[in-house]
């Protein structure tokens, strides 16, 4: 009887479906929201609020983040882990303005994933900059590199950070 109990619990394990760590490109816990159109967001896995450990009622609160830049001075300003869009939009202004930026403007507002901003010099001297989010890291850095490289024929990384839903209660 020892034995059927146990193999019954085996094959229920191995019955029951199984999430990928990293789901979409999303990190650990968390899955793609297909209404986070046109760019993927990634939500909470099971929802926006649950059990939590004791029993205690777990939410999730989405996190924006920004990059400002100042054209003139090349100047660049960084917001992340903000509780809405106009919030981290004012942080990089301000963050931006602190580094000396003096005209400077926001290039991309992201929530509950990565960004990153590529540049390179354009054939007629000027700079290419692009900033676009992503799911993770890698995908937010690939997509500005491919974004960059349509106006310059090389490309580079400078920057990439992330703002990830947070675990509120």
């Amino acid at each position: 009887m020892k034995n059927f109990v146990g193999f019954m619990v085996l094959v229920s394990a191995l019955a029951l479906p199984r999430f990928a760590a990293a789901e979409g490109g999303c990190p650990s816990g968390f899955i793609p929201n297909a209404a986070g159109t046109p760019n993927v967001q990634c939500i909470p896995a099971g929802g926006q609020g649950g059990s939590g450990s004791g029993g205690t009622y777990v939410n999730w609160e989405r996190r924006w983040g920004a990059f400002t830049s100042d054209a003139q001075t090349g100047k660049i300003g960084v917001a992340t882990a903000m509780s809405s869009k106009r919030k981290a939009e004012k942080e990089a202004l301000r963050d931006c303005q602190s580094r000396g930026g003096a005209q400077c403007k926001v290039l991309l507002a992201f929530t509950n994933q990565c960004a990153a901003i590529a540049w390179g010099k354009e054939v007629a001297g000027s700079t290419a900059v692009s900033a676009v989010s992503g799911v993770n890291a890698g995908v937010a850095k690939s997509s500005a590199l491919q974004e960059c490289g349509k106006r310059a024929g090389s490309c580079e990384i400078f920057l990439t950070e992330c703002s990830y839903a947070e675990q509120v209660q």
